[in-house]
C-alpha cells in the first residue's frame, strides 16, 4: 500500500468514530483562500487587470473545491455504511495499529 493509500484509509477510520462536520471540512480551504487572496493583492503591483484574471480564476477553483466538499459531506453517511471496515482494519495492522 502506498503512503498516499495508508493516510487516506487512516482519515477514513478516524472519520468512521468522530465525523467531521461541513463546517470543519469547508475550514480546511481557508489557508487556500488566503493564499489566493495574496496572489491577487499582489497580482495588482503588475495589473489591475491581470488581478482580476487571476481573481476570478481562483475563486473559481475556490468555489469548485468548496462545492466537492460540500457534496463529499453529503454523502459521506452512506459511504460510512458500505465500507468493509474489517478489510480497512485489515489493511492498516488491525483496529488500533497502524502498521
Amino acid at each position: 500500500m502506498t503512503p498516499f493509500q495508508r493516510a487516506f484509509l487512516l482519515r477514513y477510520r478516524s472519520s468512521r468514530e468522530a465525523p467531521p462536520s461541513t463546517a470543519a471540512l469547508l475550514a480546511r480551504l481557508l489557508p487556500r483562500a488566503v493564499i489566493a487572496s495574496g496572489i491577487v493583492v499582489l497580482g495588482t503591483v503588475v495589473s489591475r487587470d491581470l488581478a482580476l484574471v487571476m481573481g476570478g480564476f481562483l475563486f473559481g477553483a475556490l468555489a469548485r473545491e468548496a462545492a466537492l466538499t460540500v457534496h463529499s459531506a453529503r454523502i459521506r453517511p452512506v459511504l460510512m455504511r458500505v465500507i468493509d471496515w474489517e478489510e480497512v482494519d485489515r489493511l492498516l495492522g488491525g483496529p488500533d495499529g497502524e502498521g
